[in-house]
């Protein structure tokens, strides 16, 4: 659909920049690009301000961000992006609705 983001799970979700600095603040759970959009990011440190304000916010972390921490303290510089050195595996999440 023309101005949303098809999960590939039979759901969209629309496509809702930031309209306010900053855009991406630590713990900002956002789509990660409309080619991808069932992959998402997470912002672990304090660089999502200088991200553009063209990916849709679908969360923050609320808990667990020492998890965030220690993944982020295995990154490397990688063509602009931090790289975790080692495979990263989430195998669970809790998703609480507003």
């Amino acid at each position: 659909n023309p101005g949303s983001r098809d999960s590939g799970a039979g759901y969209t979700l629309p496509m809702e920049p930031p309209t306010a600095r900053p855009f991406y603040p630590r713990g900002t759970v956002g789509l990660a690009s409309a080619e991808a959009p069932n992959e998402f990011f997470v912002i672990t440190g304090e660089g999502g301000d200088l991200l553009p304000a063209n990916q849709t916010v679908i969360g923050t972390v609320t808990s667990g961000i020492e998890v965030l921490d220690a993944i982020n303290a295995t990154a490397i510089r990688n063509d602009e992006i931090g790289v975790p050195t080692e495979p990263t595996i989430i195998r669970s999440i809790t998703i609480d609705e507003e």
